[in-house]
C-alpha cells in the first residue's frame, strides 16, 4: 500500500522534483558496461567477416581438394616446404 501511495505522490511533483535523472553508472560498473560493448562490437565485426557466400565456400573447398591431389600425386608429397 505504501509503494502505491508513494508512486502516486511522486507522479504529482513536477519533473525536476521527480527525480527524473537516471543515475550514472560509476567505478567498476563503467568498466565492465565498456568492455562488454566493445566485446559486443568485435564480435559482431568477426561474425560479419565469417560469413562466405555459397559460390565462394564450394570455390574454396574445390581448390583445397585439387591441392590435396596434387600433394600426393607428386613425389614430394609428404614433405611440406611452407
Amino acid at each position: 500500500m505504501t509503494s502505491v501511495v508513494a508512486l502516486q505522490l511522486s507522479s504529482a511533483l513536477p519533473a525536476p522534483l521527480r527525480g527524473s535523472r537516471r543515475a550514472q553508472p560509476r567505478g567498476f560498473d563503467r568498466i565492465v558496461i565498456r568492455v562488454s560493448l566493445a566485446m559486443l562490437l568485435w564480435a559482431r565485426k568477426r561474425a560479419d567477416r565469417s560469413i562466405v557466400p555459397y559460390d565462394e565456400a564450394v570455390l574454396r573447398n574445390r581448390n583445397a581438394l585439387d591441392r590435396d591431389a596434387r600433394e600426393k600425386a607428386s613425389p614430394l608429397g609428404p614433405i611440406r616446404l611452407v
